[in-house]
């Protein structure tokens, strides 16, 4: 096989490896930013829940006060009773005294319904508060986990950075510029095999005569769809009796 074509071979391996690296590298943020808006929604609907339970606490509050009012103005009637003089006044005293009753009963109605809608809200706070905590502890997690793996894919990315920097002085100038022309335009792929008589890259058929070319490995052939260098890899034995 001709020598710079088995580097550019070695380059195509590292290439990729390194493509797909930076992109796990890449997808962290847009995980990390889906998780954040998880929270951000948690935090959002907790915030919600607390301010429900306490306007309904303050419009609870409101109404015992004005049980309290009641209370305090039937009290006063009371202490007016030894003051009526005559049965006009009696009646009149007591129409506001059963007034004053039936105006406790609706507002101790009005508090119990409070006081019910009050435990809903209180469990509702309670449930939010599970939810953004779960939140909470995925966002860590995940960026515990992209912090462990970009460690790692760093490592990865300045390793595969160096042994591809030892192997391109195995190729000419022009044909390492060919290449990195190519990998930059034919979406990360420059070269790649031919596999039953067919560019693998575009699925594109040769032209019988090309395949021969390409088949003897000793120069650099290239697909006349997609412009891609191409390279034959013989079928081993054990490749050849392998059932389809």
């Amino acid at each position: 096989m001709l020598a710079s074509l088995a580097v550019l071979i070695e380059l195509q391996a590292l290439d990729s490896a390194l493509e797909a690296a930076r992109k796990r590298l890449a997808d962290f943020p847009a995980a990390e930013k889906m998780s954040s808006q998880q929270v951000a929604s948690a935090t959002a609907a907790l915030e919600a829940a607390k301010a429900a339970f306490n306007d309904s606490t303050a419009a609870r509050k409101l109404v015992e006060k004005d049980v309290a009012g009641v209370d305090t103005r039937m009290a006063r009637f009371e202490e007016h009773k030894a003051a009526v003089k005559t049965n006009e006044q009696f009646h009149a005293l007591q129409h506001e005294m059963e007034m004053g009753k039936q105006e406790k009963a609706v507002l101790e109605e009005r508090v119990l319904e409070l006081m019910m809608d009050g435990d809903t809200l209180a469990a509702a706070v309670k449930a939010a508060e599970g939810v953004l905590a779960t939140a909470n502890k995925a966002l860590a997690a995940i960026q515990a986990e992209h912090a462990k793996d970009r460690a790692v894919l760093e490592a990865e990315i300045a390793t595969l950075l160096a042994t591809r920097e030892s192997k391109t002085p195995g190729v000419d100038k022009p044909t390492l510029a060919k290449y990195e022309s190519l990998l930059k335009g034919r979406k990360g792929i420059a070269i790649a095999p031919m596999v039953n008589g067919g560019c693998t890259a575009c699925n594109m058929g040769l032209r019988p005569a090309v395949q021969a070319q390409v088949k003897r490995n000793d120069a650099l052939y290239t697909c006349e769809n997609c412009q891609r260098l191409l390279y034959f890899v013989p079928l081993t034995a054990a490749d050849a009796t392998t059932p389809s």
